[in-house]
């Protein structure tokens, strides 16, 4: 895990004293100077944005650089702790990418809308083989089926078996014949 705390100590009377690394010190101020930028735009209510709280909508440009700052020292900091963060931190930034996103809360992310080519893509790829079949259906010739007739033998052939003989044992004795009608 991630230590937050570049020490801890304990004074003669039991009270416990921390000292942040220095990345958390960067997150934690980066986070209030992105907090303190947003405050304005929502009427002093950051984070605690509820349904009621009017939203300006300039909080995305005037906040971006802050916002930016902020989320890139985050991705830096789980690149080298091996994504082993401070759940505290953690936190932080997920809430703060959730309202920076969110549809009802500051909505500054903007999604790109590239699902529609590949959809409709798709869409006539699977339809164009049924299209063609049934055009074939019913724009195609039909062509009735030729049977081919013997030409080297013009009279069939047609072959008789006759049981000729019961032996003794149990064999059975077949003979056929040929005849040319």
């Amino acid at each position: 895990m991630y230590n937050v705390q570049k020490s801890i100590k304990e004074d003669q009377n039991g009270t416990v004293t921390y000292e942040f690394n220095t990345d958390t010190i960067d997150f934690l101020d980066q986070y209030k100077n992105l907090t303190l930028c947003i405050k304005p735009y929502t009427n002093d209510t950051y984070p605690d944005i509820n349904k009621e709280t009017v939203v300006n909508k300039t909080v995305c440009s005037a906040c971006l650089q802050d916002y930016s700052t902020l989320n890139s020292h985050f991705k830096d900091i789980r690149k080298t702790t091996g994504g082993k963060i401070c759940m505290d931190l953690v936190d932080m930034m997920n809430y703060t990418r959730l309202m920076w996103g969110g549809e009802t809360d500051l909505n500054c992310t903007q999604h790109d809308r590239d699902d529609m080519p590949v959809l409709l893509t798709s869409f006539i790829i699977l339809t164009t083989p049924l299209l063609f079949y049934g055009a074939s259906c019913i724009c195609g010739e039909r062509r009735k089926l030729k049977l081919l007739t013997q030409k080297r033998l013009k009279n069939p052939i047609s072959v008789e078996v006759s049981h000729l003989n019961h032996s003794s044992e149990g064999n059975h004795v077949y003979s056929h014949t040929n005849s040319v009608s």
